[in-house]
């Protein structure tokens, strides 16, 4: 998945055959990685949780 932002795109590729299965998020400007993490499927989801817990109480907006 990628994702056009003010700093660039952001690329987001799973990886489900790897010894701990994840997510790599990573930042690109032009042909340059600027950012680069690789999350468990674990970490990705509190990730996944906390952003939307914050979208809630900051937002009030209904996540369901």
């Amino acid at each position: 998945m990628r994702i056009e932002s003010p700093h660039g795109r952001i690329a987001v590729t799973e990886y489900r055959n790897l010894p701990e299965p994840g997510v790599t998020i990573r930042t690109v400007r032009g042909a340059h990685t600027t950012r680069k993490v690789h999350l468990t499927r674990d970490e990705a989801f509190a990730v996944i949780d906390a952003v939307a817990d914050m979208l809630e109480t900051t937002e009030g907006l209904d996540t369901q």
